[in-house]
């Protein structure tokens, strides 16, 4: 792969790789219908703050007890904060425009 981690073919290995991979698809998908359908708007953003901030939480635990990650892994790292911070603005935006309306 391309973070510098080998896996091996171990069914079990790859059942724990495949299966968050499939939830993380969906969820994706879901925000992105969101992205493009008004009535979602605002639980897809929530629904991408709570992705993407627990993906940049997770890897900030796993830097503090497991050591620095290749450059890859921080680049991964800086676009859910990125993602997550403009899904928050969305949500923000988003309510400031229905309060005012």
């Amino acid at each position: 792969a391309s973070y510098g981690i080998v896996l091996s073919p171990q069914p079990n290995l790859m059942s724990e790789l495949r299966a968050p991979a499939a939830n993380l698809t969906v969820l994706g998908l879901i925000i992105l219908r969101g992205a493009l359908h008004q009535k979602l708007v605002q639980t897809s953003a929530w629904l991408g703050v709570t992705v993407f901030s627990a993906f940049a939480i997770g890897r900030t635990i796993s830097f503090v007890l497991d050591g620095w990650p290749s450059e890859s892994i921080l680049a991964a790292f800086a676009i859910e904060v990125l993602l997550a911070m403009l899904c928050f603005w969305i949500v923000v935006g988003n309510a400031k425009s229905a309060a005012s309306a």
